[in-house]
């Protein structure tokens, strides 16, 4: 009887711890921490030329005064715009006045160009003739993204003193 009561006594113990150990919570620590991550408002273009170039034409006979298409056509061009919701993103471009060569002038309203979209979500790159006095709108969007299309240059050919002509046009991403 003695050895059923200790081995019944053993069982007990052990039973006890086991079911004491289960019952213990498990030691842990922990610590929350705050991920922050800050989003600017981002606008950016880029352009595969900074130079548009026209070849001399020489005109037919009976002359004829055509556009004359950029010896750098198609120009590919991208704008990235990182802004909130709906917001709207337009590119202008403004040129600084008309095409110089020393004292003569040809209009920079001879300038035009043709726009096609590689990628065009929410808005479109737009075709378009260059002034000197008003932005001119060259692409529309809503909402973030990144809108990628090439864009076309003509140059029409009228009657002009023989020169090198030049000018330069900002483009401006603006968000609204």
């Amino acid at each position: 009887m003695k050895r059923v009561s200790i081995l019944f006594l053993t069982m007990i113990s052990l039973g006890v711890m086991g079911i004491n150990n289960k019952l213990q919570a498990p030691t842990y620590s922990s610590k929350n921490i705050t991920i922050n991550a800050q989003v600017k408002q981002t606008l950016w273009i880029w352009m595969q030329r900074d130079t548009i170039n026209f070849p001399p034409r020489v005109p037919k006979n009976p002359p004829s005064w055509d556009e004359i298409p950029a010896n750098e056509n198609p120009v590919t061009i991208s704008v990235t715009a990182r802004v909130h919701g709906n917001t709207t993103t337009v590119l202008n471009v403004l040129a600084n006045g008309d095409l110089e060569s020393g004292q003569e002038r040809i209009p920079i309203s001879n300038i035009s160009w043709t726009a096609t979209n590689v990628h065009s979500s929410n808005g479109t790159f737009l075709d378009g003739t260059m002034s000197a006095t008003e932005p001119q709108l060259a692409g529309k969007w809503r909402t973030s993204g990144r809108r990628t299309g090439s864009l076309n240059y003509f140059y029409y050919n009228d009657p002009r003193p023989p020169g090198n002509y030049t000018q330069t046009v900002t483009y401006t991403l603006v968000s609204f």
